[in-house]
């Protein structure tokens, strides 16, 4: 099995799990490292960048130029689908706030000074599939302006949307 593999290599970029697992010195652990490591960073330039998997050593590295190579697979879509895109796509959401410990002139009530509380705050959602797709919002509420209150009826008073 293994000399029938060696007369017909395949490609690392394009190898299925069950191509990778037919190997008897990769284990489980391992075969995931390399499918993560091509999924997170993209296609292999050269067989060399194995080293950059810790847990693929020196002797299989060589065990594994017998029967892999590296070359560019222009076969496959530039873009990922939009099912993969929904479904393996990764949230961030951060909220920001700032608690000022002193007292500002404008924030003394009956001076005429701010309308709104002390407090700075923000959001920011951000929604990321590798390097293909990069999408989300960021709000942020200046200290001394009214939330939700006087003629501030949008919450937030600066909204940003992006999407690369």
């Amino acid at each position: 099995d293994l000399e029938e593999m060696a007369q017909h290599p395949v490609n690392l970029n394009t190898a299925t799990r069950e191509e990778l697992e037919r190997m008897p010195f990769l284990t489980a652990s391992q075969v995931e490292d390399i499918l993560f490591y091509i999924y997170r960073y993209g296609q292999l330039k050269s067989m060399s960048e194995l080293t950059l998997i810790s847990s693929i050593d020196w002797y299989q590295r060589q065990l594994m130029s017998c029967f892999f190579y590296v070359a560019d697979d222009r076969s496959k879509p530039a873009f990922p689908s939009l099912k993969n895109i929904a479904q393996y796509g990764k949230h961030e959401v951060m909220g920001m706030l700032k608690v000022p410990f002193y007292e500002r002139k404008g924030d003394a009530s009956g001076t005429g000074g701010y309308l709104g509380y002390p407090y700075k705050h923000g959001l920011r959602y951000q929604f990321r599939y590798g390097n293909s797709v990069k999408l989300g919002f960021v709000a942020s509420q200046d200290a001394g302006e009214p939330f939700f209150g006087g003629r501030n009826t949008m919450g937030y008073d600066f909204y940003s949307f992006y999407l690369q």
